[in-house]
């Protein structure tokens, strides 16, 4: 049974140009989450940092070698606390731009690419 109907076929630069948004929205989104938890995660990374300082400060008499390594791996996190140090307005910033990003931009862009496939005439026009 055929019917003289004609399916209407999507063109390949809208499948293409819609599957590809889709995909960068959706690591847009996962980029802006992880926007969202930087300070918490530069925070514990400092923790850490601190218990390896503070463990590798204690000195061992047996061995003097060891106690050089030890001296500079202290040093070393030292100095990797002070470049860790954040200003006080880099929490509220990474939050604004963790909220901003893909709340906006990449829901946006998955709301057009989506609208774009399902062949809406209006996406072409929300893409300019």
């Amino acid at each position: 049974m055929e019917t003289n109907v004609k399916k209407s076929k999507r063109p390949t630069w809208i499948s293409a140009t819609g599957i590809i948004g889709i995909i960068f929205s959706i690591i847009g989104l996962y980029a802006g989450v992880e926007d969202l938890f930087t300070p918490q995660i530069i925070d514990k990374q400092k923790e850490i940092f601190e218990n390896f300082e503070t463990k590798t400060k204690e000195p061992n008499k047996k061995n003097v070698i060891n106690n050089n390594i030890k001296k500079a791996t202290s040093d070393l996190f030292s100095s990797f606390n002070e470049m860790i140090e954040k200003p006080i307005w880099y929490e509220k910033w990474m939050i604004y731009t963790g909220v901003m990003t893909p709340l906006v931009l990449n829901i946006s862009l998955l709301y057009i690419c989506i609208n774009l496939l399902s062949l809406k005439s209006s996406a072409v026009v929300m893409f300019y």
